[in-house]
């Protein structure tokens, strides 16, 4: 296997180019390795890296939602994935199981970071073919993978949901990291690049790893106050798009007839009463009346502002 296209061309220099189609190299199928870099690698990276900060400046100013037990997680932030996360039944006692799950989760982030580590390693090595980006994308993968695995420790401990943006992320940069690799496979001319593809393979499994992990519920692991949360409400993404959380309530529905107590809670903010002491307590102060089509009335104050204004979660907690 060459570098040269049957047209004759060299892929090494077709792949220093924008492209984004790769011409007749790696069979006319395939995109250059300088697009891959800068559309599927670091431009995904730039974004999360952006909203991150926001993001965690926002969570840290929420209370903590996962029990304290979660302190043990950071003496396993550099261990070796544990064989015995599966299972859970061998340990007594929730912090033990919490903070092996966290710990499995972060393991996970420090093993993705590792191989990151050893490509950026290899792509600097004299033997390798690279194009202007591929350090630089080397590099940015790694030091935003560090900054991702706090983010994740952060992200677990103030919500009680699996976080979406580390979802999504993830999802998306998964689907890119396997049509990168396949490219690297494809220009395996050598030793190096075998090597490199080899590693790049390893580091897709091990960020799918990270993805079934960040999509597991925390349900157990909350506090007791949020242990009442709906299971919509703990649910994440990939769970909520397809309606993963209402498998239960099938499942009663199809062997018995449900009562209105085998329905889910509701949450607070969702409440009709709730909702009605917000009401009336928004009209007692603005001076609503009650007569029809009075919220189409010219002149009336703006109740939605005045809703907005107010803070209720400080009252009681809410899940959403």
């Amino acid at each position: 296997m060459t570098d040269v296209s049957p047209s004759g061309v060299s892929c090494t220099h077709v792949d220093d180019t924008f492209g984004p189609h790769a011409g007749s190299c790696r069979g006319g199928f395939d995109f250059t390795l300088l697009f891959e870099e800068t559309i599927l690698i670091l431009l995904p990276l730039g974004l999360v890296v952006l909203a991150l900060p926001l993001r965690g400046r926002f969570l840290l100013g929420k209370a903590r939602k996962v029990s304290d037990a979660n302190h043990l997680a950071i003496l396993k932030l550099v261990s070796s994935l544990p064989s015995r996360v599966s299972g859970f039944e061998s340990f007594r006692g929730l912090g033990i199981v919490c903070a092996d799950w966290v710990g499995a989760n972060q393991s996970s982030w420090a093993m993705l970071a590792a191989l990151q580590l050893a490509m950026l390693i290899l792509w600097t090595s004299p033997t390798a073919v690279t194009t202007r980006t591929t350090v630089a994308a080397s590099a940015v993968a790694l030091v935003s993978t560090l900054g991702i695995a706090v983010f994740s420790y952060i992200e677990h401990r103030h919500t009680v949901r699996p976080s979406t943006l580390l979802g999504l992320f993830l999802l998306c940069t998964l689907l890119f990291d396997i049509a990168h690799t396949r490219t690297l496979w494809l220009r395996a001319w050598d030793w190096s690049g075998r090597i490199l593809a080899t590693v790049s393979t390893a580091a897709a499994a091990v960020k799918a790893t990270v993805l079934v992990l960040e999509a597991v519920s925390k349900r157990r692991f909350l506090q007791p106050e949020y242990q009442v949360c709906p299971p919509e409400a703990t649910s994440g993404i990939f769970n909520r798009s397809f309606f993963i959380w209402l498998n239960p309530l099938f499942k009663s529905g199809f062997s018995q007839v449900l009562d209105i107590d085998d329905l889910f809670a509701l949450d607070k903010h969702l409440e009709a009463g709730y909702c009605r002491r917000l009401f009336l307590t928004a009209k007692a102060k603005c001076g609503l009346s009650l007569t029809p089509f009075w919220i189409l009335q010219p002149g009336q104050p703006n109740l939605q502002a005045y809703l907005s204004s107010q803070s209720p979660g400080s009252r009681r907690i809410g899940c959403i």
